[in-house]
């Protein structure tokens, strides 16, 4: 990916399903500054809540929903620091551990969801939860 760093119109969002976050920070921290990526999505982080301290130099952890009960998993939103958001807590709670994991932040024209469905999970409580998360959604737009 070669991102066009001259146009200021233009958002670098990426998506990575990382399978451990722990040990990987500077490599993170490279890739969103050597890429000018604005918005990093990342599925399987495998963090507990009190692992999500990071010190980028320019990103910061704005969502993130991490399981209690069992290993691995995980969803997370880094964003820039230039970036204004706000978490989507409405839509973060609409989680379930091991059936559909969601990162979620709302910016001026643009809300971004992170959506981690594990492979064993069933299937039709992670589409009851993603229909619930789409009307949401649309009640948001609407409003905007």
């Amino acid at each position: 990916m070669t991102p066009q760093s001259d146009n200021e119109n233009c958002l670098h969002l990426v998506h990575q399903n990382i399978q451990g976050m722990i040990g990987k920070e500077l490599e993170i921290e490279l890739f969103l500054n050597s890429n000018n990526i604005h918005i990093l999505c990342i599925t399987e982080h495998w963090l507990k809540a009190y692992n999500l301290m990071f010190n980028f130099s320019n990103h910061q952890v704005v969502s993130s929903f991490n399981r209690e009960t069992v290993l691995r998993g995980g969803s997370l939103i880094l964003a820039s620091k230039l970036l204004s958001c706000k978490e989507r807590k409405d839509i973060v709670s609409l989680s379930v551990e091991r059936t559909v994991e969601m990162a979620c932040v709302e910016f001026e024209y643009l809300i971004v969801v992170s959506v981690y469905r594990p492979p064993c999970s069933i299937y039709d409580t992670f589409e009851k939860n993603m229909e619930e998360v789409f009307a949401k959604l649309i009640n948001i737009i609407n409003l905007l």
